[in-house]
Parts: structure tokens; sequence; C-alpha cells
């Protein structure tokens, strides 16, 4: 058999693997054929290109003359077969052939390279001028084939086709059967050869190699075909090279980025030969027209062009565009990439045409995306370049880098247009200078990540010189280098603390300082959460930032004392009670935690009280987008959430979010928002439902939680995917007053970690007041509010630590995340 991995080692070259494997392949294929044999054996497909891949097919045709030699091939395919080698072959004649290439445009793509591996030359030079025949004849079949598919890619689109941190590497367009197009259509159609001589192929041409290799190797380390590099397929590239930090395999993952690029820019400049080639239509130039007798911008359907370049050029041309809902031409966004490749500095006229951008509102993200893909913002401060082709492989983040930061400003332009009932009307109050200034702060806030360690001391450390040369006020840079290195601490306030309690307030006021920049952080956070995923904010997040704003903004702008910050707030809570439930507005009031009114809605108030008035014991289920929300209504009881969590866990549910709220009358009321693991509860139907309140209860009464350990255990998808992302555990622990400790743990999630952790604090005599659960992509933050249930008893702080640290790592290491 083939020594795969001394190929790699000797050839890390992705061309000469593909040329070794096809000549070490062939060898095998010649030792198994007879000496005499009534068929004539032509290598095909990628063997036919002598660019054999590790574990892919062996694309094979066996020729014959007649079709009463039909039979023979199976023979040496049965050899074949005991070798377990994966075969794409057929069995035609010479007419058959062609009669099926013309049927079927895949099989026609398969026989364009070929090699005669075995059998009569002179039948195989008959097939040959039989194809060169039929290609000059058919060859439209692949123009029209492919120019459909090219028609679609664009400049426009260009990053949002190829960031994605789980590349296509073989299918995608821009990944390897990308270039193959091109090499098939150049074969097709020759007089298009002197794009093999463009700087656009050689380019293109060391990034199908690269990406050959890199396939190669993915396909050697997991011992089958591998199409796309998934995140148990990038660990073990990772620890095949020996990456000691996430911070590399991002690195290498920016390689297969600009790979990519290089192969979709060599598709659009095909594509633009070919439209050249296009027959003219009579309607082409149905719209044309000039924007000014003085101007340099011109549009030809609904296609913005410019006769002149100029910083001031560009820029009026894309504000054009977007005003009148007009696309930038291919051939300026492909001009102003050049234009744009060196750094630059704006005249005093370009900086006033700039500032329009900044009051674009609905229109804003088109615009600033145009400047992000003409290299503009890449021109205007140098380091957002290396933002745009770098990954986030933290598991949480959709996109790279760059496109994570300009899709923010897309978050802004739908609040603009969205009319949100308090956000909204935040935005559009702000001054020019403010929203200028949040703008710059979205763009910039991810910018430590270009660099190796903790983004946000990065962002610290480089965000002044960065903002040195551009042209805004002392203060405006002072506020955008507050709010990109502080752009996390309101969401993480939301997260981890408790913004019912006057210190979390004035804790958090005292990080803000003003008014001003408190609604600058909060249109920012809002914008930077939707970003990562391109999804609507949670409802729960979305009342938290809401809640903490009101609160914070009384304080920083004086209006209120401290001592009565939540006088008005709760006034309004007693009025919709009043209004909702005239009769039992005192004993509503006395029922349940404060907090509750502020967090939960009158509609879900009057459902929950329903059940209450109904129900001893229920849960309530109702699905909310792509996630479950769990109401759990019982009797108090010690241990009751582990419990409940465990029933959660083995019904493969993963909790995302919770809010815990003992009631006065001995009872709890929990919210749980859970992510299904399973396809068939992502949309449950009444049975399902029943179901599950059936298992979830049974875990409650039965305490099945033994059965976690071994249920996690074999989730091993969730435990391998976590693997190239170092999270650290950090666990906060301390006195608030007598015998009531605030608990807070964040660490790596995985199937069952709340359940373990809600154990722990039971079996140490400790009773949960409250909690708050928060899982972002593979992190937890979890919130405790916890009392020992001995008020006597003399806590050491430390030492529970200690043995919560002991836990998690203990867990890491039976479910392999090491």
């Amino acid at each position: 058999m083939i020594d795969l991995k001394k190929i790699i080692d000797i050839y890390p070259d992705g061309k000469k693997q593909a040329q070794t494997l096809s000549l070490e392949t062939e060898k095998l294929i010649l030792s198994m054929i007879p000496e005499k044999a009534n068929y004539t054996l032509i290598a095909v497909g990628g063997l036919g290109r002598n660019e054999q891949g590790i574990h892919s097919d062996l694309d094979l045709l066996f020729l014959i003359e007649d079709w009463k030699y039909e039979k023979e091939p199976m023979e040496v395919l049965r050899k074949f077969w005991d070798l377990d080698l994966k075969l794409g072959y057929s069995i035609r004649t010479i007419e058959n052939v062609f009669q099926h290439a013309r049927e079927d445009i895949t099989f026609f793509t398969t026989i364009i390279f070929t090699r005669l591996l075995y059998g009569n030359s002179e039948f195989y030079e008959k097939f040959l001028e039989a194809k060169k025949a039929f290609f000059f004849k058919n060859r439209s079949f692949l123009f029209t084939s492919i120019y459909p598919e090219l028609k679609k890619l664009s400049y426009i689109e260009k990053d949002r086709t190829i960031l994605f941190n789980q590349p296509q590497l073989k299918n995608g367009f821009a990944g390897l059967r990308g270039f193959q197009t091109v090499k098939w259509f150049l074969e097709i159609y020759p007089e298009y050869r002197e794009l093999e001589q463009t700087d656009s192929y050689q380019k293109a041409a060391q990034s199908y190699y690269f990406l050959w290799a890199v396939r190669d190797l993915a396909s050697f380390l997991t011992e089958r075909s591998i199409s796309q590099l998934q995140i148990e397929i990038l660990e073990k590239l990772v620890v095949y090279f020996g990456f000691k930090k996430l911070f590399e395999a991002e690195e290498f993952l920016m390689k297969i980025f600009h790979s990519f690029s290089h192969i979709y820019d060599l598709l659009l400049l095909l594509k633009e030969k070919m439209e050249k080639d296009l027959p003219m239509k009579k309607n082409l130039f149905s719209f044309f027209k000039r924007k000014k007798e003085d101007t340099q911008i011109t549009v030809v359907n609904n296609k913005v062009f410019l006769k002149e370049e100029s910083v001031e050029n560009y820029l009026q041309a894309v504000l054009y565009a977007v005003r009148t809902d007009f696309e930038l031409s291919e051939s300026l966004i492909k001009k102003a990439q050049l234009f744009f490749s060196e750094p630059i500095s704006l005249n005093p006229a370009e900086k006033e045409i700039f500032k329009d951008f900044f009051q674009l509102e609905s229109k804003l993200y088109p615009a600033f995306y145009y400047l992000h893909i003409m290299n503009f913002l890449s021109a205007y401060f140098p380091e957002y370049k290396k933002m745009i082709y770098r990954p986030q492989l933290d598991f949480y983040h959709s996109f790279s880098l760059g496109q994570h930061s300009i899709i923010t400003l897309k978050q802004i332009s739908s609040l603009y247009q969205k009319e949100h009932p308090f956000f909204s009307k935040i935005l559009r109050e702000l001054s020019f200078e403010e929203k200028e200034t949040l703008i710059y702060a979205l763009l910039l806030h991810d910018i430590g990540k270009i660099m190796e360690g903790n983004h946000i001391h990065n962002n610290q450390a480089i965000i002044d010189s960065i903002l040195s040369p551009l042209p805004l006020s002392l203060s405006q840079k002072k506020d955008i280098a507050f709010l990109v290195i502080q752009h996390l601490v309101m969401a993480n306030t939301c997260q981890r603390k408790d913004i019912n309690r006057i210190k979390t307030i004035l804790g958090f006021a005292s990080e803000v300082h003003s008014p001003k920049l408190l609604k600058l952080l909060l249109i920012l956070t809002i914008a930077d959460i939707q970003a990562v995923s391109d999804n609507k904010l949670s409802s729960f997040m979305e009342s938290s930032l809401f809640s903490l704003y009101l609160k914070t903004n009384v304080i920083l702008s004086g209006k209120q004392e401290e001592q009565g910050l939540f006088e008005e707030e709760r006034r309004q809570i007693e009025d919709a009670v009043s209004k909702d439930f005239p009769d039992k507005k005192e004993k509503i009031m006395a029922l349940f935690p404060e907090e509750y009114f502020i967090e939960i809605d009158n509609q879900e108030i009057k459902k929950d009280i329903q059940i209450i008035e109904t129900y001893d014991s229920y849960i309530d289920i109702q699905k909310e987008q792509d996630i479950l929300k769990f109401k759990y209504y019982g009797k108090d009881e010690k241990g009751l959430l582990s419990k409940i969590v465990a029933g959660f866990t083995l019904n493969h549910l993963n909790i995302l979010d919770s809010k815990v709220y003992t009631l006065s009358n001995g009872m709890v009321l929990d919210y749980f928002y859970c992510n299904p693991l399973l396809e068939n509860l992502k949309d449950p139907g009444e049975e399902e439902k029943k179901n599950l309140r059936k298992q979830i209860l049974t875990s409650v009464s039965e305490n099945k939680s033994h059965n976690i350990q071994l249920f996690a255990n074999k989730l091993y998808y969730w435990a391998k995917k976590a693997n190239l992302v170092e999270i650290e555990t950090l666990i906060e622990l301390r006195k608030i007053e007598e015998n009531l400790y605030y608990l807070f743990i964040t660490a790596r999630d995985f199937p069952g970690i709340l359940y373990f952790i809600t154990d722990f604090l039971k079996e140490n005599s400790f009773y949960i007041i409250k909690a708050k659960i928060n899982t972002v992509g593979l992190r937890i933050y979890d919130a405790f509010y916890i009392r020992s249930i001995d008020s006597s008893q003399n806590i050491n702080e430390e030492e529970i630590k200690e043995k919560l640290d002991f836990l998690i790592k203990d867990l890491k290491n039976k479910f392999e995340l090491k």
C-alpha cells in the first residue's frame, strides 16, 4: 500500500504531493491489472489531472470497443475494493462516453483531463480525437454551466462568501473547486489562456496548492476525504502543527482565508473576460444617467462608475450610490482596492465629505461596507487591515474579526430603520459628534485582537496611537478610547452581577463617569452583542441593559439621591400591578421578590399568577425563536436547583440563561432558557412537551442526577469542540452580610456543569437564594446568592473556592477537556 505519511513528510508542497500520490496510485493500479485485457484504462478527474488527493476517489474510465466486454473490468475492480479503495468508475464505449457527457456537466468536466494508464494506445488516440471534436462542438455547454455561477460572484459579496470559521476547502467556489473550474475553462477555451500570465492566476495557483496540502493533511489525520475544515478537524491540525496558542491557530486560518481571496479574485477576472464576449443585448444600456455636467460620476444600468480617481471622488461616489439606492460597479470597487492599497490622510475637503457618512442613519451600514471592501478603512487606519481576514476561534463569534466590526454598523442602521421604543430614541438624540464617536468606537472596539494576548489589554496599549493621526478633537479621542477599552463592562455587569443591588449600580456608575458615555456605551453594547451572529438581542439581555441604563443614569445625571434610586421604578411597578390585579395588589407584591417585577413583563406576570393559583407543581414550556423557555413552579427544598438542572441535562437541554425566584409562600418560580441538543426538541409538539414535563418532574422527585456523568460523557462532540479554546476558570466568593454570600463562576461550558456546581453547594450545606445563569459561546457566567443552612457555621471562603476549582478541573479531565 501507499505510504501516505511519507508523502506528506517529504513533500509539504501541495502540487508535489498531488503528483507523487498520482504516480504511486498509478503503480498500484497497474500492479493489479492482468497482462491481457479487452479494455483501455484511462485516468480521469483528479487522477487524470495528475492531482490525486489523499482518501479521494480514484476516477477511472474503462473504455471498451464492444459491450460484450462490459463485465471484464469487474475482475480488477474487485481487487480495488478488497483494498478498500474508493472508486469513481464507469465502463463505456467511445460513443457512450460522449453521449453521457452531453447530458451530465459533472461527467463532462471529469473527462477534460485524461491520461492513458493501460491498454491500446491507438484506441486511446482514437478516443482523444473524438474528445477533441466533441469539446469543440459542445464547449458552450461548459460556458452556460459555469457563467450563471460566476455571475453571482461580486466584490461586494466576496468577504461574506469566504470568511467562515469552518471553511469549505473543496466545493466552495473560492476553494479547490473554484481554481479547477478555471483550469477546465482554459482547457476548453484556449483563447482565454492569456489569463495564465496574469498576477491573479499565479497567486491563485499558489493558493490552490496550499489549500491542497491542507486538505491532504486533514484527510490523512482523519482517515477520510475532507471537504470542510470543521472544528474537530481544525483541532487535529492544531495538534499536528504544535500550535500552543489560539492566536497561532487563527494565523493559520488567516492563510486559508487569503488563499480563498486569491482564487475568488481569479474567478472575478474570468467572469469579467467572459462578459466581454457575451453577445450585446438590446436593453443593456436601457438606463444611462450623468449625475451632473461637472461631476466625475456616471450611472449605467443602476451601477455607479467613476471617471477620474481621487479620494474625494470615491467618497462622493459611495455617498451618491447609497443615497440613490444604486450599486457601485465592480470596476469601480476593483480600482478602489488598488487606489487605497497604501495609507492615506485626508485633506480638509475630504474630511468634510467623510463627515457626511456619519449622518447617514439607516444607510450607515451600506456606506461603510463599501468603504470596508474598497480598502478605504484599511488605508485610513492601517491597523484595520489586519482585522479583515482574522478569524475568531472562540466558538462564540460567527464572523471574522473584520466582518464582526462592520456588522455592528448594520445593527445601528437597523435601530434607525426599525423603531425601538427606547434604544432608537437614544440613538436619534445623539449629537453629530456623539454619533461620530460611537461609529469610530464600533469599528475599533476589537482592534486588540490583531495581537496576541488579552484584547482589552491590547486595546489599552494601542488605541491612542491609532487615534492620534485622525481628524478628531481631543475630547472625542478620549471618549473613543474609553469605549474601546471598556466595551465589555456593561454586558459583563448585566451577566455577572445583581443589577438590583445599589452597590452594583454605584460601582458601574463610577466606571462610566458621565451620562454621555453611558448612552454611547449602551448603544455600542447592543450593536456588539447583536453582531456576534447577526441575531436579535435576547429579551433577557435587553431588559437587563435597559434597567442598568435607567438606574445608572439616575445617579450620573444627578436627578435623584442614591437612596431613592429604586423608588420611582417601584412606584411604576405597583401602578402596573394595581391596574392588572386591583384586588390582589398587596398579596402579589408581597409574594414575589422586587427584581421579579423588574425582569418580567406584565403579560408573563399574569400567566405566572394563573399557574400559582391553579397548580401545586407545574412546568410550562414555550418556544422562543431557537430556544425553549421553561418555567418551573414548585415547593422549595434543599438541592432543588441541582435536581431541576439534572432533569434538563438528562433530557438533552443545555441551559443558556436562567432567572431563579424564591417566593414568600415557600415556593419557587424559576425561568430557564435552553438550547435543545436534539433535533426533535427544537420545536416540540404537545406530546413532546408532555413527556419533557414528566421526565423533569420525575428527575426532581426521584433525584436521577447520578446518571449525569454517564450521560454527559456521551456528548463527545460537545467536549471535543472546545479543546481549541483555553478558557480560564475564575471563582469569586465574598461575604455580603451576615450569612449571605455572593458566588460568581466563569469557566468553560460542558454538559451538566450547572448540575455539578449546584450539587456541590447542596452537599456543602449551602442554600441558593438566587441564581443568575448565563452562557456565552463556550463560557459560563454563573452568579449565586447563597446562605449556609447552619447560620452559625464559620465559612472558609478560600477553602470553598479551592474545592470548586478542583471540581471543575476534575470535570475537565473526565470530559477529556485537557
